[in-house]
């Protein structure tokens, strides 16, 4: 499909036996196993009003599995907010006057022409970016003002949070050491407390495993032996969740993501 990649991570480990902790994730997830052994326990996004047990207080549940809690940034059901569209609208106007500073520099006319389009498009979507509306709430100038005010919309910021790290043990998948986590996402009890039945799956070297996005899980993770020093592996791949009327040609209501990505790709080299 044509799903945008948000974020690539490595998992690994020592400990056999330890538990992830019940939680779920903002995005739509590939989750590859390079070493060792995971076992899954899962329920559905549906469930997290009803049986999950959020530490975070629910604010909505998207149609196509993505929740979002108080606190955090009001945004579509593909993640995308009013400060992302601004964001990479900047980023592309900055980009496009620093072509036509060059193109003038150069004095070819066809360049300089091309650049000023250029300019006057990406001036366009930076128009568009701060009257950006995403599910009837209020555009990004009227956020700063909440800001300026004392308020706290971006008390809960979800994509510094998708990266949440285990500080104190050895599996950066899991919990804290103390078995506790107040991130909104994870779930009050563990996952023999919930009260519905869950899908599990056992998931070897060489098996992959893909979650939608909200899908409660919890993982455990086991070494297979001493064999390469006893470690357990992982890759997973986050992709920004489609749009529930997405298809699979277009699974996003624009082409934001594209876009953004397309400026990390440039930033970094990458074609």
């Amino acid at each position: 499909g044509k799903l945008t990649p948000a974020a690539y991570n490595l998992w690994m480990g020592k400990t056999s036996g330890k538990s992830s902790g019940l939680h779920q994730d903002w995005h739509d997830n590939l989750y590859v196993l390079l070493r060792g052994t995971k076992k899954f326990k899962l329920w559905p996004a549906s469930l997290t009003q009803t049986h999950m047990k959020p530490r975070g207080t629910v604010a909505e549940v998207f149609d196509n599995g993505r929740v979002r809690y108080e606190g955090a940034e009001r945004c579509r059901e593909d993640g995308a907010t009013a400060r992302d569209a601004r964001r990479v609208a900047d980023v592309e106007l900055a980009k496009a006057e620093q072509q036509l500073d060059t193109a003038e520099a150069s004095g070819d006319k066809k360049r300089i022409q091309s650049a000023r389009k250029a300019v006057e498009q990406a001036e366009e979507r930076l128009d568009s970016a701060l009257a950006f509306a995403v599910g009837g709430f209020a555009n990004i100038e009227e956020e700063d003002e909440e800001e300026e005010d004392g308020g706290d919309s971006d008390a809960f910021d979800d994509d510094d949070d998708d990266d949440f790290d285990d500080d104190g043990g050895d599996d950066d998948e899991g919990q804290q050491v103390d078995g506790e986590n107040n991130l909104p996402h994870f779930s009050s009890v563990s996952s023999d407390q919930v009260v519905a039945n869950s899908t599990e799956v056992v998931l070897r070297a060489g098996e992959m495993l893909y979650l939608p996005a909200g899908t409660w899980h919890d993982v455990t993770s086991y070494r297979d032996g001493d064999n390469d020093g006893g470690a357990h592996l992982a890759l997973n791949f986050w992709y920004h969740p489609p749009s529930s009327k997405g298809s699979f040609e277009a699974p996003y209501e624009d082409d934001l993501w594209e876009r953004d990505f397309q400026l990390w790709c440039d930033a970094n080299g990458r074609s």
